[in-house]
């Protein structure tokens, strides 16, 4: 039954679905090379949401794999602390938060939000991919922070309200290949105060009522070594904003229909464009 914890490794199956649990998790993985598929069911939290609740919390472990559940209705559907090799894979989840954690992989997810309540974080942690999910009906998702590492590739995004990504104070981000459509946002990948080493290509970003890629300055944090290549952008206000930007090439793209203009750049120095 649940709530349930997990402080012996193994392979673990779940065979009950928990609905409306009133506890502050639903199962808490406190063990190394766990493996827990949940085989479809549902854990579920109740309709007083809080911040501080999880569907399944994963707390200084290694070698973590989480798959097959379906997690709602919680203040974060999974909570990842300082943990290292953990994959969450082949669920569906409104949130997820990763803190103080290294090698996780988040993959094959469908990820989505029934209210502006729902969003996502990472925090101090790195070598994260985020690859090949479904994500979609987000005011917003994701905050990333004091970061190092990151992967964001092959995933399929629709419906994004405010904002997809907001990367600051990271270092080495690479953006790729994903597609995303049909979108009221503000930016879809935006922020990038204090980020270096920024690559974002291969991307196909169209149908949106806001802007596609906006690097901002906020307090004195610059961007540093940012690559935007071979992108696709269309039916958007601003393709892409630099601003305040040091050493950016923007190279091989494609930006069309911009009801405002293809690219702005504010206040940065040393960029290169070809081919635009």
């Amino acid at each position: 039954s649940l709530p349930y914890v997990i402080n012996k490794s193994g392979y673990y199956v779940l065979n009950v679905d928990g609905i409306n649990l009133t506890s502050d998790y639903g199962i808490k993985i406190e063990a190394d090379n766990v493996v827990l598929d949940g085989n479809g069911h549902v854990i579920d939290g109740d309709s007083d949401i809080k911040e501080n609740e999880y569907g399944i919390v994963i707390e200084s472990s290694n070698g973590v794999v989480v798959r097959n559940l379906t997690i709602r209705d919680w203040g974060k559907s999974i909570f990842v602390n300082l943990s290292t090799y953990v994959m969450i894979e082949n669920n569906i989840i409104e949130s997820i938060d990763v803190k103080q954690s290294n090698d996780i992989i988040i993959n094959k997810n469908n990820i989505f939000s029934d209210g502006e309540e729902d969003w996502s974080s990472i925090y101090d942690s790195n070598h994260v991919l985020i690859v090949d999910n479904i994500i979609h009906d987000f005011y917003q998702f994701m905050k990333i922070s004091n970061s190092k590492d990151l992967l964001i590739a092959d995933n399929t995004v629709y419906n994004i309200n405010g904002w997809l990504f907001w990367p600051t104070k990271c270092e080495g981000i690479v953006i790729r290949n994903n597609t995303v459509a049909n979108a009221s946002a503000s930016w879809i990948f935006g922020g990038f105060e204090g980020c270096k080493r920024v690559r974002i290509e291969d991307n196909r970003i169209y149908n949106l009522t806001g802007d596609a890629i906006k690097f901002l300055t906020r307090e004195d944090l610059h961007s540093e070594n940012v690559g935007i290549e071979d992108n696709l952008i269309y039916n958007c206000s601003t393709a892409l904003t630099l601003s305040g930007v040091r050493n950016a090439w923007i190279i091989n793209n494609v930006f069309s229909n911009c009801t405002y203009r293809a690219i702005e750049i504010i206040n940065s120095g040393f960029c290169k464009s070809l081919k635009e």
